[in-house]
């Protein structure tokens, strides 16, 4: 009996250590985390807030609204509005961001079309750069160059945001691989970029047609 009840004792401890450095890593599963950032307070969060009238302004705006949508579930067909609840898509993602920032676009039409055509909606070409496979150190040096910069970047089947915070370089995106919600995570050491045959980059804190 006390064999039995040391091998579970050990088993439970184990489960705690595997509990704890998942919600390290993914701290947007945590119980606690969505009830500081319900669905309710980032709807007062929009309805209270304006279209941003410059880059700094769009980034603050960006950085008050994604870690609501953080662990909010994947899902190829996802149209959700609300984060937390449902599930949505890469380019919903976007879309809604965008959106919910008071800009002016059309949500379902810019997210079910190829992301380089999104992105030439929302960015002016002279603000667009576009990558090979190979390219990937390339891109990330200028954003790099560029300091604190927030981007739509546009895959061979993947969208997102790439945030450079001006020491780290970040990927938002609502992630179709493990764990298949929305996250956030290193941009450079992220193969669905790396990978990517494709890669277009457009600045929407630079942009003119945003600004």
């Amino acid at each position: 009996m006390k064999a039995f009840l040391r091998i579970f004792l050990i088993l439970v401890v184990i489960l705690l250590i595997l509990a704890a450095a998942f919600i390290a890593k993914y701290p947007f599963y945590a119980p606690w985390y969505r009830a500081a950032h319900s669905a309710e307070d980032y709807k007062l969060l929009v309805e209270s807030t304006t279209k941003p009238e410059s880059g700094v302004t769009l980034i603050q705006a960006f950085n008050d609204r994604y870690p609501y949508w953080l662990g909010t579930r994947w899902n190829f067909n996802g149209i959700s509005e609300v984060p937390g609840s449902g599930s949505i898509a890469c380019g919903y993602f976007v879309t809604t961001m965008m959106r919910d920032m008071h800009f002016d676009i059309n949500r379902v039409k810019l997210a079910q079309c190829a992301s380089e055509e999104m992105i030439k909606a929302l960015v002016d070409e002279k603000h667009i750069k576009r990558y090979n496979l190979v390219e990937s150190d390339l891109m990330f040096d200028n954003i790099r160059k560029q300091k604190q910069n927030l981007y739509i970047i546009g895959l061979d089947n993947h969208t997102g945001f790439v945030y450079n915070d001006g020491d780290d370089i970040w990927f938002i995106h609502s992630s179709g691989s493990f764990p298949y919600c929305v996250m956030k995570e290193d941009a450079t050491a992220c193969n669905t970029i790396t990978d990517s045959r494709y890669k277009v980059l457009g600045c929407i804190s630079q942009s003119d047609i945003l600004f």
